[in-house]
């Protein structure tokens, strides 16, 4: 870093020479074109077979690809350091990101979803979705085209706004999705686990709203680590509650997820595997990453599960 540092000591703004050591730094890391991913996963016996292995596909890239330019661009760049340096003192970096529209996360591309979805058999030309803690819709958008209504729910109400301004109309808050009678084909969960109050009453919800014989699609980042986002608190706070997964690596607690959590609660996991659960980067790194279990589970009830 000192190197580089002196190598644009003729820059006389720091601005603009901190802006030319970011991008020098970002040369050396891999670039969207050649980007890898270790996909793989290791599963008892039993459950090997459910495993859909993925690889890095065009769409992957594409979305990478986009991070970079935006590391690349000074000006996108600039309006990161400003907004958080002017809201983060007010807000939580959920609600800066929702205000300012950064932070894209990505998982797997619309064909990768296709693929876990429709596993076992196609989706009904009527399914629906509700999308549980959206976000931004990001992900949500590449899972929409395979259903015939799509209800998203999230509890930051900045990031309610950009799901509108996103075009979804249909925007629960944290309970109302609970209200009536009305069940779902599919209810998604992504990377919200470990990011609430009550895991497996969350759990118990999301089953309870789905049709019979409906499907849930739930991403964890693993090795398991929950945390509330709090503005208060620099770290975030510890949920009331947490997921009763054994072992220590990601393989172990994969396994544990669905024998020891998702089996006992009437689900039947139909594909599983492992992704990479990417988010644009900021003024130091165009992506972050961090590593999904992604599972498909069936609503069976209490019945055999084999």
């Amino acid at each position: 870093w000192k190197m580089t540092t002196e190598r644009y000591s003729y820059v006389r703004r720091s601005g603009w020479r901190r802006y030319l050591q970011r991008v020098e730094e970002a040369s050396r890391l891999p670039s969207a074109e050649t980007f890898d991913y270790d996909y793989g996963l290791t599963l008892p016996e039993e459950l090997s077979e459910r495993r859909q292995p993925m690889y890095v596909d065009s769409e992957t890239k594409t979305f990478l690809d986009s991070c970079q330019k935006r590391f690349e661009s000074f000006l996108p760049t600039a309006s990161d350091v400003v907004s958080l340096s002017l809201l983060r003192p007010f807000l939580s970096t959920t609600s800066v990101n929702g205000l300012v529209g950064r932070g894209r996360m990505y998982i797997l591309s619309s064909v990768q979803f296709r693929k876990l979805l429709t596993s076992k058999q196609p989706l009904p030309a009527s399914a629906t979705l509700l999308d549980i803690g959206a976000g931004d819709g990001g992900v949500t958008q590449r899972l929409q085209d395979m259903f015939q209504q799509v209800e998203v729910t999230e509890t930051n109400t900045i990031m309610r706004w950009r799901l509108w301004w996103n075009g979804f109309r249909t925007i629960h808050d944290e309970s109302s999705w609970l209200n009536g009678d009305h069940r779902y084909t599919v209810i998604s969960c992504l990377n919200v686990l470990d990011r609430c109050k009550n895991p497996l009453q969350l759990l118990q919800q999301m089953y309870s709203k789905l049709e019979s014989n409906g499907l849930l699609l739930l991403a964890l980042v693993l090795p398991y680590s929950p945390f509330i986002d709090d503005p208060n608190v620099k770290r975030g706070v510890r949920p009331e509650g947490a997921l009763p997964l054994q072992g220590t690596s990601f393989d172990e607690q994969a396994s544990s997820l669905i024998s020891d959590v998702l089996e006992p609660m009437g689900f039947y996991v139909e594909a599983v595997t492992r992704a990479p659960y990417l988010c644009e980067g900021d003024m130091h790194r165009p992506w972050y990453i961090l590593h999904d279990v992604v599972v498909v589970a069936r609503k069976v009830g209490s019945e055999s599960k084999s």
